[in-house]
């Protein structure tokens, strides 16, 4: 049972590999709010 846990773990580990890009491509949007603000607060 103990080995069927580990297996279990090693998937996790991969989801959370998978969600590493993602988050990545989430903080790109960010930053392009922050240009658009810059630029308000010119004019």
């Amino acid at each position: 049972d103990a080995d069927e846990e580990d297996e279990e773990q090693d998937e996790d580990d991969d989801d959370d590999d998978e969600e590493h890009p993602a988050s990545a491509d989430s903080i790109l949007p960010p930053p392009a709010l922050c240009v658009t603000a810059r630029i308000s607060f010119r004019p």
